[in-house]
């Protein structure tokens, strides 16, 4: 309600029945997962997401008190950390960790027929219609990391013949 000559107004709001929901997201090795994509999915199948910061910190300052499961994902997409399952209430709560299972590297060289590598080239990993791709280095090398496990089909793309092969 404005009274008159008056141009603002000023309200306190308070959310009842609120928790927060604070934690990280890290390698297996400890190291930290920034801008991983952070899902709280709440009993009802209602989501919110966040992403975590360079020290992959995640924070949802407003939760309703309910259960909840929470799991994080790659910023490159595919691998997710198994979903833990956490119930929020007023108070504080602890913070959350989400670990990935340990990672592999994909690595190669592509090189024309004299063995020479070659310096004009791109690779590309597919796994369940998620691609990654990346340009060759020097010599013609090629590399992924973070790569989770299973089975993967790998093609590599000479640029100036346009040949692929996988």
């Amino acid at each position: 309600t404005f009274v008159a000559g008056q141009s603002a107004s000023v309200r306190d709001v308070a959310f009842s029945a609120t928790g927060f929901v604070t934690g990280t997201v890290k390698r297996a090795s400890g190291g930290a997962v920034p801008s991983a994509r952070v899902l709280l999915r709440r009993s009802t199948g209602a989501t919110a997401e966040v992403a975590a910061d360079s020290f992959g910190a995640f924070r949802f300052p407003v939760v309703p008190q309910d259960s909840y499961t929470l799991h994080a994902i790659l910023p490159a997409g595919g691998a997710t950390t198994p979903e833990v399952p956490i119930v929020v209430g007023t108070g504080v709560q602890a913070p959350v960790a989400l670990v990935f299972s340990p990672f592999g590297s994909i690595t190669g060289t592509m090189r024309n027929h004299g063995g020479q590598g070659l310096t004009s080239c791109s690779a590309q990993i597919v796994v369940s219609g998620t691609s990654r791709t990346t340009s060759c280095g020097a010599g013609g090398t090629y590399s992924f990391a973070d790569v989770p496990p299973d089975t993967y089909v790998v093609s590599v793309r000479d640029h100036r013949s346009q040949a692929v092969l996988s």
